[in-house]
């Protein structure tokens, strides 16, 4: 007959001595999330951007997370826009142009203190494919002749990743493009669509997505695990594959690019997200036009970042005081929950005649020799340019397709010659492609009988002073 041991009740007692604390604390905690959530019952999100490819399981989960850390404060006051632009931070510091009492910064410091519990206790779970990489790019129906550019650059430089373009409504759809031109370059259109059912009592509350966070909608529902975040106008110069595959991605699991810009972090973030107070005013800002992300290490940023943009008008004040925002929102999320990445020593190089700033393209650089030549500390070393953001969706002025230049507009053919081409030569040889080529040219350019190609045909004769010819990278 076996024997069974039972416990001495001394020693149940102590074992229950140290253990109720704690289940205590437990049930105290689950109490108060429980009634955080209450009224989300009643919840429901009307957004702006009401439409997706498919129903996402993600977003139904995370809607209740959103509402029950949603602030019930008074919001920032933006007195003044920051002007600092193209500044570094040794020459510029940032003026004060937010008011708010100490009783709406201790309020919004709870509610984001809230978030981030909710998020540690049971974050929802992403939606993507295990071991994928891939290119996303949020773009709207008027950026399309620039998103064709894009992808004839990327795929000129051997790649062979998929690319994700979302956008915003069905109104921005277009079958040729989506249907026939997309997939010859291994690439498809995702519609955003309604992302929350009613809730169970059919009652409504509106909860509004703006333009802006329709680049971090694209991170959170694409299918990829690991994500190379792109603007329509940031065209690769370099083979993007590898960057999943070394360091500092693989130490990191997300990389930033530095921007030009002073900080404009308001001092009141400080204490509403947990940083340190030197924080705002010794980190750059980062640039928006290229990210790289690991969705399943970095789960909790990406949500973090989506709080900050639902409720943007809390937010956005706090992190850009009036500034055009670039990725501020994914980087203070990043400084609040201390995650670990990788920001470039190497900054952005600027092309283009100093005179006309609105003109003038942005080089961004590799990150793989950008983390060896810091690893080697040596001063011989040369970071090359990956990454060129045009500038052509942020100012039309500069966009070839909308306003035809006379002239070069990033500098001489000394100063563009990157990576032993003339960069700029490069970029019009598939602007014109785009406008010519029969396979990729817009329905509406044929129906409607525009001239295109031969206004691209013959701005690149003025510009360059020879006939157009193809270039490879």
């Amino acid at each position: 007959m076996p024997l069974v041991h039972f416990p001495s009740s001394k020693l149940l007692r102590r074992h229950l001595l140290i253990f109720l604390p704690f289940l205590l604390l437990a049930f105290s905690y689950r109490a108060y999330v429980n009634q955080q959530l209450a009224w989300v019952n009643s919840f429901e999100v009307t957004l702006s951007l009401s439409w997706i490819y498919t129903s996402s399981k993600f977003w139904h989960s995370f809607v209740p997370m959103l509402a029950a850390a949603a602030p019930k404060c008074s919001q920032p006051i933006l007195t003044q826009n920051a002007t600092a632009t193209n500044l570094s931070i040794n020459e510029y510091e940032v003026a004060e142009s937010i008011h708010m009492k100490t009783d709406d910064v201790e309020c919004m410091r709870r509610y984001h203190s809230l978030f981030v519990d909710l998020v540690n206790f049971g974050p929802p779970k992403l939606d993507y494919k295990r071991g994928t990489d891939g290119i996303v790019m949020a773009v709207e129906e008027s950026s399309f002749p620039i998103l064709l550019v894009n992808l004839l650059m990327l795929r000129r430089t051997n790649s062979t990743l998929p690319v994700e373009v979302f956008l915003a409504t069905p109104k921005d759809y277009e079958a040729q493009i989506c249907e026939v031109i997309l997939p010859e370059l291994n690439a498809r259109c995702v519609v955003l669509s309604s992302l929350l059912e009613n809730s169970k009592d059919n009652s409504k509350s509106t909860l509004t997505i703006a333009e802006h966070p329709l680049k971090l909608m694209a991170v959170l529902l694409s299918s990829f695990e690991s994500v190379l975040l792109l603007e329509a106008d940031t065209f690769l110069l370099q083979r993007p594959d590898v960057l999943f595959s070394s360091e500092p991605f693989i130490s990191s699991q997300l990389v930033f690019w530095p921007d030009l810009a002073a900080p404009t972090f308001a001092s009141q973030l400080s204490s509403i997200i947990g940083l340190s107070k030197d924080v705002s005013f010794e980190s750059l800002t980062v640039a928006g036009g290229q990210i790289l992300i690991s969705k399943r290490h970095h789960a909790a940023t990406l949500l973090l970042t989506a709080y900050y943009n639902i409720y943007g008008q809390f937010y956005s004040p706090l992190l850009t005081q009036g500034r055009t925002i670039g990725s501020d929102d994914f980087f203070a999320a990043s400084l609040a929950l201390n995650a670990t990445s990788y920001t470039l020593y190497e900054p952005p190089r600027l092309l283009g005649p100093k005179s006309k700033s609105t003109a003038r393209a942005t080089l961004q650089h590799d990150p793989i020799m950008d983390f060896k030549c810091e690893t080697l500390n040596t001063s011989s070393c040369t970071v090359t340019p990956f990454f060129l953001n045009s500038n052509w969706a942020f100012d039309t002025t500069t966009n070839p397709f909308v306003k035809q230049p006379w002239g070069r507009m990033w500098g001489s053919k000394a100063e563009g010659r990157i990576l032993g081409v003339d960069i700029e030569a490069v970029v019009w040889e598939a602007l014109v492609e785009v406008a010519c080529e029969q396979r990729l040219v817009l329905r509406g350019w044929r129906n409607e009988g525009m001239p295109v190609c031969g206004r691209a045909q013959a701005a690149y004769r003025v510009v360059f002073g020879r006939e157009y010819e193809r270039y490879e990278i």
